[in-house]
């Protein structure tokens, strides 16, 4: 008998072997996940998604990361690729997720394609533990050095630059506006995040695409470093390792709050999906001038152990700091 495909199409110009232009990382994970998820309940044989991609984009602005997601990623066992791949792909009937999940019957070759970033996460809201595992079994294990080597009891902020436009005066507290944040904001978060842990010197990893002098407010801070593992996934995890985190507009600071179940501020109106079901006080926005509210404080987990290191978060699903 013929398996029925699961397949997530990262983008709309997806040859089989490599995507023509397409979104970032944070974007294609939507998906991506959504395939892991729908094939782990009905039993569907996933295809192995077209990662590499083809942008011109960050290059012309000189970004750090071009984004061309070639070497992120391994094949492991369970997922269909090569000619087999592209067999399933040219051979099977197409269906759409929705149809599919509207109507779940088993059809020979068939592939159910997930496309886009649809709901989000409120479909994989709760399946938080099989998308971390199955991330941590796709990426190369040179790039899973954001988990052992992260930046576990530090505060993480995740400064989005790179196509973002420069804002208006009000722009960024506009509903929708997705342009770059204050940098006076997060150095307002981080000065509350530390005297809310009784660390003035609490240590600080700054993640971003921008430039030194485009961050310079923010690594003046003592204690505060800019930190990079070399790869968008590894800066992925590495934050979702993070005591707390400090996010950006962007959806990736949004996988990393939904991966590492870390406590997150937002910047107003920046809060587009809660992800934390079962601990709704452990995400926030807040704004320049207002205080973190206590309820959300008292989600992080300050407390360190006899050597000084931070201790193992406990809260219900949250992945161990790594030792």
């Amino acid at each position: 008998m013929c398996p029925m495909y699961a397949y997530a199409r990262l983008s709309r110009y997806d040859t089989g072997l490599v995507r023509l232009v397409g979104p970032g990382l944070g974007n294609t994970l939507f998906p991506w996940a959504r395939m892991v998820v729908t094939a782990r309940r009905h039993d569907l044989l996933p295809i192995w998604p077209t990662w590499p991609q083809i942008k011109v984009g960050p290059l012309l602005r000189g970004e750090r990361d071009a984004r061309l997601y070639i070497d992120l990623f391994k094949r492991p066992g369970g997922y269909v690729g090569g000619g087999r791949k592209l067999s399933a792909l040219l051979r099977g009937k197409s269906i759409d997720e929705d149809s599919f999940l509207a109507r779940p019957v088993r059809r020979e070759r068939a592939v159910v394609v997930f496309e886009g970033m649809r709901d989000r996460f409120a479909t994989i809201l709760q399946e938080h533990r099989l998308v971390r595992q199955e991330l941590l079994r796709i990426t190369r294990a040179r790039h899973l050095s954001g988990v052992t080597g992260g930046v576990c009891g530090q505060i993480a902020v995740h400064v989005r630059r790179g196509d973002f436009p420069d804002p208006a005066p009000r722009e960024p507290r506009e509903v929708g506006s997705d342009c770059q944040l204050p940098l006076d904001w997060y150095v307002h978060v981080v000065r509350a995040l530390r005297q809310a842990s009784g660390r003035p010197n609490a240590p600080v990893a700054v993640f971003s695409d921008g430039s030194d002098g485009d961050l310079a407010g923010l690594l003046a801070l003592p204690a505060t470093r800019r930190v990079s593992f070399g790869a968008s996934v590894a800066d992925l995890l590495a934050m979702s390792t993070a005591q707390a985190l400090v996010a950006s507009a962007s959806s990736f600071s949004a996988w990393a709050s939904y991966l590492g179940r870390c406590p997150t501020v937002w910047f107003p109106s920046r809060l587009k999906q809660r992800v934390f079901y079962d601990h709704p006080d452990a995400e926030v926005e807040c704004d320049e001038g207002q205080q973190l509210p206590e309820s959300f404080l008292r989600t992080i987990e300050w407390e360190c152990d006899t050597l000084g290191a931070p201790s193992v978060r406990t809260k219900p699903g949250s992945p161990a700091c790594p030792s």
